[in-house]
């Protein structure tokens, strides 16, 4: 009996000798694997992705958590996850370039540093676009892309406004108004645009006015009218001499002399008959 007793107490005071405050620890746990060590982008267009991926072991026997962070052009995914005892997944890593320059950044997993490292490429140039068919860049394609706008689609170019048929913007032409003294001309580069008449030069102010007064009488004739705007700026009152030439020219008694612009024989004329000898009687 009293050994019975005596062994009892041993076994109560080691099971209170064994008692533990908190939880286990792991001691000397294996730290995950990650491969490759480091990850290096091919060059790669700005706007488009390229992708690489990382392989992450977990050699412990028991569940692992895992966080994957970086930042800059680079992302990860997933970016959390649990591995199992033996456990083994795949990471992936993310290049977006934003510029056309060489980039780099750290990796972390867990405690485990990755190096990654790109560089940008700048977009190709393309034809530009016209009326019907769009043009662009393709950055994930690396190629210019060409779009043609449906049928009926309206369109519009330098010189025609129309509607798209085939690619072709197929419509009326633009109309380019004449002045006074320019032609309307059109071209698909400026559209309308104005060029100066051809206008003959006048010889002389008095043909000048006298070809400024026919346009008055005919606004339709496009020479009279450009004559008249040279005239009216250069000799404005050698064409008001000449009007009333031509309104003295027109009351004047029949086979009386010409005011204005005179000959040189009436002229003469006059000389002549102020140097006469007096009448007889």
């Amino acid at each position: 009996m009293t050994v019975r007793f005596s062994t009892m107490l041993v076994l109560a005071l080691c099971l209170a000798g064994c008692r533990c405050a908190g939880p286990l620890d792991m001691v000397g746990e294996d730290a995950l694997r990650v491969e490759p060590a480091r990850l290096d982008f091919s060059p790669t267009f700005v706007g488009a992705s390229s992708r690489l991926t990382l392989r992450v072991d977990n050699p412990s026997r028991t569940r692992r958590a895992v966080t994957a962070t970086v930042d800059g052009a680079f992302s990860v995914s997933p970016s959390e996850l649990e591995l199992a005892g033996g456990e083994s997944t795949e990471l992936v890593v993310t290049f977006t370039p934003v510029a056309d320059r060489e980039v780099s950044a750290v990796l972390q997993v867990n405690t485990v540093a990755v190096a990654v490292s790109g560089s940008g490429l700048p977009p190709l140039t393309c034809e530009p676009s016209r009326p019907c068919v769009g043009i662009r860049f393709g950055a994930e394609s690396g190629a210019c892309v060409t779009t043609t706008a449906a049928d009926g689609t309206s369109c519009e170019t330098g010189c025609v406004d129309g509607q798209c048929v085939n690619g072709e913007c197929i419509g009326a032409l633009k109309n380019c108004p004449d002045t006074v003294c320019t032609v309307g001309v059109c071209s698909e580069a400026a559209g309308c645009s104005h060029v100066p008449r051809m206008c003959p030069a006048a010889p002389g102010p008095c043909q000048r006015c006298a070809t400024t007064l026919r346009a008055a009488a005919s606004p339709t004739r496009s020479t009279a009218r450009c004559a008249g705007l040279t005239t009216a700026a250069s000799a404005p009152s050698t064409c008001a001499s000449v009007a009333r030439v031509r309104r003295a020219r027109d009351l004047r008694p029949a086979g009386a002399p010409t005011p204005g612009c005179r000959s040189t024989r009436h002229r003469t004329k006059r000389r002549w008959r102020g140097t006469r000898s007096p009448e007889r009687p």
